[in-house]
């Protein structure tokens, strides 16, 4: 201890030196108020959906990205990142883009009769499912099924159901058309050769 220190503090020295001591303390935290940490939702919409008129290229593609998660209100950290794969039998796009802890996908086979689509979006906030809806109709959804799940303890199922483009029913959604890419000539070439060995059967 010096003789400066034995001096008592008195007037503005020692409102001086207490404010210092103050900053000091909040600077470092110690004795601050503890900042309230905001409760994050995790909710994860999954999409499948059959529409008339696909996203056939990638910049297209990259902005009807961009546009949907502004309309979520939601901050992309990374892309969107797409992709077109014209691998025969499995062609078309895809898309990722990631958001605040969360992130969007989606996979569209363009060459199928009706198109394909897959999709989903995970958020750590609520999810306006209007928005997303009224986003897909640029594509004219034939149907589309969706799941939306709250996954922040288990897997638990908050709303399922069948869309179109006018929210169509459900009965509109099971007389969708099956992807062409399903019926398989071979079959029916397989049905012919049945009918010939049965002729064959027959006339021994």
């Amino acid at each position: 201890m010096t003789y400066k220190d034995t001096i008592p503090r008195t007037g503005a020295l020692a409102e001086t030196n207490d404010s210092a001591s103050t900053s000091e303390t909040s600077a470092t935290g110690i004795g601050a108020p503890a900042v309230k940490k905001e409760h994050l939702k995790h909710k994860h919409l999954l999409v499948h959906a059959y529409v008339a008129k696909p996203i056939i290229d990638v910049e297209t593609a990259k902005t009807w990205i961009r546009q949907l998660i502004e309309k979520v209100g939601m901050n992309i950290l990374m892309g969107p990142i797409v992709a077109y794969c014209d691998t025969p039998g499995n062609e078309g796009i895809s898309g990722a883009v990631v958001i605040e802890t969360s992130h969007s996908v989606i996979h569209i086979w363009s060459e199928d009769v009706p198109a394909s689509v897959q999709f989903d979006l995970y958020s750590c906030s609520d999810i306006d499912l209007d928005a997303v809806w009224e986003h897909f109709q640029v594509m004219e959804p034939i149907s589309l099924d969706y799941k939306f799940l709250d996954r922040e303890t288990s897997f638990k199922t908050l709303e399922s159901g069948t869309r179109g483009k006018a929210a169509c029913s459900d009965q509109q959604a099971a007389n969708a058309p099956a992807p062409r890419r399903g019926r398989k000539p071979v079959l029916v070439a397989s049905n012919n050769e049945a009918q010939e060995r049965e002729r064959r059967r027959k006339r021994a």
